[in-house]
């Protein structure tokens, strides 16, 4: 039905212009114009489809380099857990070896003590009451030196006194210390099983506890880059370590091979000569290596402990007395009886003294364990507050060296020798020990005497005689000052044949009291302050103005040893064809370090030093799987990684340096062929690791296009 303005209605009530349609049929633009809403809505869906695949690849893509990252840390993660087990398998072995070498040093100079201290206390105690009786028959004061002799013997007896009752403690200690249960090989009166004693059992268990790491290090350093490659990433299936069973190169000493260290010949260091280190003969004082070899194998005493002596080339004096300038001194010929040390111009005591001076150090000469530990024992004996005036130190070196050589014989059979060693036997009354001297079967082995002396720039008996500033004395001073503890008098000792030929010369001298002599001689100088002789200028013929120093020597009786020999005994006391701990030792005949080719990645260090990670995601699969489910269309992603295991210090089993690092994976087509030909010895594993993963992850970096392998390798 139409109405008057052409309006039709249609079925809703609705109505439309009949004349829109011809108008729209006439002008085109205008239906694109008023049709734009629908075109949006369309672009609008396309346009968050296109967003939607972006983010999905975007999210995809930065999942898969996550995914790629985490495999990494998988693969290094492998690669330096596997190589930081083998770092600490050879410290251990280096740390066994080192400390084998300490436990039979040990021996040696723990075993020595007892008889070292029951003869040290013997001297000790002897010369104690020597001078105790010296100051009750009193000592001679005709010219007022009385007060001085006294102040000097009483300091002596005094410190004699102190170390006795040092000694005296240590005996008791060690007489009923079971010293053979710690230091014998095989412990008299044990039935088990030797060796019995501590040191020697610690030393076989590490021994034992080395060959064990040997034994083991490559399957747990396997086992430990299995386990810390799966931890440190997800979804890893197969996490391991190339070579598969990792080798220490290593073989089992002897016990003579512990000779080196702490005995035999040392690498001495001389810049001069080519090479300069050589294997020399350093007195004993071990510190070698029996491997050692020049520049990088010189062992832990040499490159960790640094325990060296130095090699002087040549040295000059520049000492000055007290005031600065150096005196000129000059003996006055004749009547100089000396029978022991002496002020200057003999002793280098006092202002004329020529001390300090400057070294040229041309190189060193390194020492082992033994001559640690004897060394450490005799400085404390030798300091003032330790036992300086017994011969201690010299026991223990005498005692310990015989057992040194129970340990490694010189010759065959020689180790079953018992060997004798002088234990002295101290005399100290005069009259007894002139008896003793008359008995022809009696052997003098040493002679002591003590000596004080004063040095004065007037004569005895002049009127100035011991007035202050114009003498010295090696006596404790009066008020005391605080290096009294030096000034004492001399203790002068004699041995052999040179005890009777000097007890001779002190009889030739006046006596002035009971068991004291007495002898005065001059010398000139032309300086001395401290006792009251300053510079002078030159005479009239330009020759020094000399001036004279008077010196008053006191010899007070000590005593005679006239003692005879005592067995050392024998703490190696292992039988004949017993196999004894040994050292673990560098292999070298499978190769040995490049010293000229220091490339970490080359020959002996990269066939035994150097290790590749291997970390393995998802599962191969025969068809491919979501492109955008994983990183590779095979399921499979593989990633890499290579480690280094090195000794800054030292290269050798003995210097416990070793440590570990990451580095560019290189050749991996050797890595490939390891792989390949040690897949079967994944079975050491325990189910870890199978030979199966090894052959998957093999053939998979196997078939990768070569550029592809540099973006595997290249992190």
């Amino acid at each position: 039905m139409r109405d008057d303005n052409c309006r039709m209605r249609n079925s809703s009530g609705y109505s439309t212009h009949r004349s829109l349609g011809k108008r729209a049929i006439r002008n085109p633009q205008f239906a694109i114009r008023n049709a734009r809403p629908g075109v949006v809505l369309v672009m609008t869906i396309l346009a968050l489809v296109l967003l939607v695949g972006l983010i999905f690849y975007v999210y995809n893509v930065g999942q898969q380099v996550n995914s790629r990252m985490t495999l990494q840390h998988s693969a290094d993660s492998a690669a330096i857990s596997g190589s930081t087990w083998m770092a600490r398998s050879l410290n251990q072995v280096a740390m066994n070896n080192v400390g084998q070498s300490k436990m039979y040093a040990t021996v040696l100079v723990l075993d020595s003590l007892p008889l070292a201290t029951d003869m040290s206390l013997h001297e000790a105690t002897a010369w104690q009451e020597r001078l105790k009786q010296q100051l009750a028959d009193g000592v001679p004061n005709s010219h007022g030196e009385g007060r001085m002799i006294s102040a000097g013997l009483e300091a002596l007896r005094s410190r004699m006194e102190h170390e006795r009752d040092i000694l005296s403690a240590m005996n008791d200690t060690l007489s009923t210390f079971p010293m053979e249960s710690i230091t014998y090989y095989a412990v008299p009166g044990n039935n088990n099983v030797p060796p019995t004693g501590q040191l020697w059992k610690a030393a076989q268990a590490m021994d034992e506890f080395s060959r064990a790491t040997v034994a083991s290090s490559g399957t747990l350093a396997q086992s430990n880059a299995i386990r810390w490659g799966k931890e440190n990433g997800t979804n890893v299936q197969t996490a391991f370590l190339t070579p598969i069973v990792p080798r220490i190169p290593a073989k089992r000493g002897t016990f003579a091979d512990f000779m080196y260290p702490i005995e035999g010949v040392e690498n001495v260091y001389d810049p001069s000569h080519s090479p300069q280190f050589t294997l020399q003969d350093n007195g004993g004082a071990g510190g070698a290596i029996p491997d050692m070899a020049y520049p990088y194998r010189l062992g832990p005493w040499a490159r960790l402990h640094r325990w060296r002596f130095p090699i002087p080339a040549s040295s000059e004096n520049s000492g000055t007395p007290g005031d600065g300038t150096p005196p000129i001194t000059q003996v006055s010929g004749g009547d100089n009886i000396q029978i022991g040390p002496s002020i200057p111009p003999y002793s280098g005591g006092g202002g004329g003294s020529i001390g300090g001076g400057t070294v040229t150090q041309i190189g060193y000469t390194t020492y082992g364990p033994y001559k640690w530990e004897l060394e450490s024992v005799k400085g404390w004996a030798s300091n003032d507050d330790g036992l300086p005036d017994t011969e201690f130190g010299k026991h223990m070196d005498d005692i310990s060296h015989i057992k040194l050589h129970y340990m490694f014989p010189k010759g065959s059979g020689s180790r079953k020798i018992v060997k004798r060693i002088h234990n002295p036997e101290w005399h100290t009354d005069y009259n007894e020990c002139l008896g003793l001297r008359a008995d022809p079967k009696t052997h003098v082995t040493e002679l002591v005497v003590f000596k004080i002396e004063i040095a004065s720039s007037v004569p005895r008996g002049d009127a100035r005689w011991l007035t202050p500033g114009t003498y010295r004395a090696n006596v404790p001073r009066n008020p005391p000052q605080a290096d009294d503890s030096t000034h004492l008098p001399y203790f002068v000792r004699y041995y052999g044949r040179m005890a009777l030929a000097k007890w001779g010369q002190l009889e030739s001298l006046p006596k002035i009291s009971n068991h004291v002599w007495w002898h005065q001689y001059t010398y000139q100088t032309t300086n001395d302050p401290e006792i009251g002789i300053t510079i002078h200028s030159m005479d009239h013929n330009g020759q020094p103005d000399w001036q004279t120093v008077y010196v008053a020597s006191y010899y007070i009786w000590g005593g005679i040893d006239v003692g005879g020999d005592v067995d050392v005994r024998n703490p190696c006391n292992w039988p004949d064809g017993t196999e004894l701990p040994a050292p673990t030792l560098l292999d070298t005949t499978s190769g040995d370090y490049d010293a000229v080719s220091l490339d970490p990645d080359a020959g002996f260090r990269r066939e035994y030093f150097a290790y590749l990670g291997t970390a393995q995601a998802g599962q191969p699969q025969l068809q491919w799987g979501s492109r955008f489910g994983t990183g590779s269309p095979s399921g499979l992603v593989v990633a890499t990684a290579q480690a280094k295991v090195f000794n800054r210090s030292s290269f050798d089993l003995w210097t416990q340096d070793w440590e570990t690092d990451l580095m560019p994976v290189t050749n991996l087509d050797a890595w490939m062929s390891k792989m390949a030909s040690g897949a079967d010895q994944a079975i050491v594993t325990n189910g870890l690791l199978t030979p199966t993963q090894v052959t998957t992850v093999h053939d998979y970096l196997n078939k990768l296009d070569p550029e592809m392998v540099k973006q595997q390798t290249k992190h």
